[in-house]
């Protein structure tokens, strides 16, 4: 561990390095950091349980110990808002074994408590994306049941905190049965990651919506004549955008 002319160790700036990529199994973990803060930030683990770090990851505190769910699928801080937290349940990118979820949870006081907000039947969140402007909207990424189809699962808005979301519609996207991510960028556009295939996990396609999540114009397929899974997407600083995913089941 690098040590400062001091002797003692310098926290993390969480700007730059989200940490606690691994939490339990070794699965990756959902994190966020709060806006406005470089040491300040939440994480959480499939195998369960989220903890709050106000110096950079010295100190870990850890918070929603007395709810139904234990798998954490994904942190949401609203960039508007910093008491507002959202957590989704169940694990995001499930192998063998999964963690269960139990929907939608919200915190107004930095997760000193939290509010169940429903979609229970969903089984596994793996992103949440909220509105930069208006904390009481926001769209959730349900994954639904992992073995086998089940028409709870796909994109789900609110734009009332979470008292009501929007019924699940049938999309033209394909594979009910395959893992997906969708982030927003930068841009305030929408990108999800997906198989577009009904019966095999190839190809690997991106689409974009402008208009949030009302339609996907933009449509590309990255990878071909293989089979892609479990993808991850970020945008860094200059603006790119990284895909990570399975090839062949490696």
């Amino acid at each position: 561990r690098r040590r400062s002319a001091a002797g003692r160790t310098p926290p993390v700036d969480l700007a730059h390095r989200r940490g606690l990529e691994q939490i339990g199994d070794g699965h990756a973990a959902p994190r966020d950091r709060v806006p406005g803060g470089r040491a300040d930030a939440e994480a959480g683990g499939a195998d369960g349980g989220i903890f709050k770090t106000t110096n950079g990851g010295v100190t870990m505190t850890p918070l929603f110990t007395d709810q139904r769910a234990y798998s954490i699928g994904d942190i949401a801080i609203a960039p508007g808002d910093k008491e507002v937290i959202y957590v989704g349940t169940g694990e995001g990118d499930p192998r063998n074994s999964v963690g269960y979820g139990y929907g939608v949870y919200r915190s107004n006081d930095g997760g000193k408590t939290w509010q169940h907000l429903g979609l229970e039947k969903t089984d596994r969140i793996k992103r949440i994306v909220v509105d930069p402007r208006n904390p009481d909207a926001l769209c959730v990424c349900a994954m639904g049941r992992e073995w086998g189809p089940n028409t709870d699962r796909g994109v789900f808005r609110t734009e009332d905190g979470g008292k009501t979301w929007s019924p699940g519609e049938e999309t033209k996207f394909q594979n009910p049965n395959a893992a997906v991510d969708f982030i927003k960028l930068q841009s305030g556009n929408l990108l999800l990651v997906y198989n577009d295939n009904m019966n095999d996990r190839t190809p690997l396609t991106v689409s974009i919506s402008t208009d949030g999540d009302k339609t996907y114009p933009y449509k590309r397929n990255i990878m071909e004549n293989g089979e892609f899974a479990y993808p991850y997407a970020i945008q860094t600083r200059d603006g790119k955008i990284h895909i990570i995913f399975t090839t062949n089941n490696r």
